[in-house]
């Protein structure tokens, strides 16, 4: 199941499905529901769910594969410096030309 950050949407969920979107954000890490026991009221959870989109929306909360995804970014631009730094050692010799 993935989480749903449409927040138009939220309010359409309905029982376990409500339940169950207020569990993957917990367990996403959302700020919002780290501490505390989580809303039992169908109103309470839409707040909080509301407010949780809201926080990744604005950057204050991001998810780990947000994370790591950056990270592998980072990783495959330090790759793409690695390669350059191999072609400074090569040197064109005059009036040869590869076949």
């Amino acid at each position: 199941m993935k989480l749903v950050f449409d927040k138009e949407k939220v309010p359409e969920l309905k029982g376990q499905l409500l339940k169950d979107q207020l569990k993957l954000f917990k367990n996403e890490g959302a700020p919002n529901l780290k501490q505390g026991p989580l809303p039992t009221k169908v109103a309470d959870i839409c707040k909080a769910l509301v407010d949780a989109i809201d926080l990744h929306t604005n950057g204050t909360w991001k998810l780990v594969e947000d994370e790591e995804s950056e990270s592998e970014n980072i990783n495959l631009s330090e790759e793409e410096g690695d390669e350059e730094d191999e072609e400074e050692g090569w040197e064109d010799i005059e009036g040869y030309e590869s076949e």
